[in-house]
């Protein structure tokens, strides 16, 4: 077993344990809310660049971040205090053992993702990682594919995010060059 092995079961059981201990809403309104902020705050960062803008004329090249961490918080925000609402009602019921189940199933799949985009960006900058660290790892294979086959099926489902991709790559291929 590889050092990485080790890690990624740590990291995974800890998302397990966190999942059980919200519950699969709460997991799962996590994680569309992290995608939600991340796709909104590339949608409306034009939008809200020009907003900050009038607002902020000195701070100049920050205003993009600021725009987008705006954004991200919010809408972050907004879903978690709904969700949590709806869940305060769910836990009243025998609903919420099976929420409980669910949520260290999906919290560990969160984590195995967190940990896939990890060594996705890895292979895209071109990092080599030690082989004393990943040498005959038995889960790095199993985990490494899951980020971007579901990049892959949710460009099928939403034209939109494909477009988010390449300007992720071609914002990474600009500072490169």
């Amino acid at each position: 077993m590889a050092i990485i092995d080790i890690v990624i079961i740590l990291l995974i059981g800890f998302g397990a344990y966190n999942g059980f201990r919200k519950g699969f809403l709460l997991e799962f309104a996590g994680l569309v809310a992290f995608i939600l902020a991340i796709f909104l705050g590339f949608k409306l960062l034009h939008v809200s660049i020009g907003v900050l803008s009038t607002y902020f004329e000195g701070l100049g090249p920050l205003i993009p971040l600021l725009a987008f961490i705006i954004i991200f918080v919010g809408v972050i925000f907004l879903v978690n205090i709904v969700v949590k609402l709806f869940k305060s009602v769910l836990d009243k019921t025998i609903l919420g053992n099976v929420d409980q189940l669910a949520g260290a199933i999906f919290g560990a799949f969160k984590w195995a993702l967190g940990i896939s985009i990890i060594l996705w960006i890895i292979t895209i900058l071109d990092v080599e990682l030690p082989q004393t660290f990943i040498g005959g790892s038995m889960m790095m294979p199993m985990v490494e594919p899951i980020a971007p086959e579901i990049a892959m099926l949710l460009g099928k489902v939403i034209p939109s995010v494909n477009d988010m991709f390449y300007d992720i790559r071609d914002m990474f291929s600009q500072e490169e060059a």
